[in-house]
């Protein structure tokens, strides 16, 4: 059974809701950013009101999980809500985790994720000019990758030629505790656990 199936999130559920209502003007579920996707190359998209002419910017969300489980459609659906109420297009993405691909797959992924949002910016009211990226934990290292690796291509492209034309450089990044340093993270986490254990009442 797949990790979508285990946690009852992932594709054929539709977009996300918060306190029981769709997020968002409009919601466009299971949009394949790749002609020959497998069943995880997929995002879903949330958008605010747009009007006729009207330009937004878009917002590249990274869901975390250690690399290797979770799903767009978990648990962040206030913060989601709460960027399209701002304004913000977001698009909420699913890459091949590390019991699929090996690093740097998942960054292959969001960067063909974020072409995708480029070539089809004009049909859906984005501005090209302004996508950014959120992630929490290991879906913050990916952001942070994002912004530190833009137009790079090679090893950080990978095989994946679709949209090639397109630049998958973002304009502003926002990484929540993701782990950056990997020389670092272990004692970065057990720091934070110490925090935490500090913070509790």
């Amino acid at each position: 059974q797949s990790l979508f199936g285990m946690f009852g999130v992932g594709r054929g559920n539709g977009g996300m809701q918060h306190n029981g209502k769709p997020i968002g003007a409009k919601q466009i579920a299971d949009i394949k950013y790749l002609a020959d996707a497998s069943n995880a190359q997929y995002m879903d998209a949330y958008f605010p009101e747009i009007k006729e002419g009207q330009k937004v910017p878009a917002i590249l969300f990274i869901h975390g999980g250690a690399w290797w489980m979770g799903s767009a459609r978990g648990n962040n659906t206030f913060l989601v809500d709460q960027l399209v109420k701002a304004g913000y297009a977001v698009f909420a993405l699913n890459y091949r985790l590390t019991n699929e691909a090996l690093f740097p797959r998942q960054i292959n992924d969001a960067k063909a994720a974020v072409r995708w949002i480029r070539a089809h910016a004009k049909e859906h009211g984005i501005d090209a000019d302004h996508i950014g990226t959120i992630g929490d934990s290991s879906g913050g290292h990916m952001a942070g990758m994002l912004g530190t690796t833009s137009n790079l291509k090679g090893l950080l492209m990978g095989d994946i030629a679709d949209n090639a034309e397109y630049s998958s450089s973002v304009q502003a990044v926002v990484d929540l505790f993701g782990p950056m340093n990997g020389l670092t993270a272990e004692q970065q986490g057990k720091d934070e656990a110490k925090v935490a254990g500090n913070l509790q009442m």
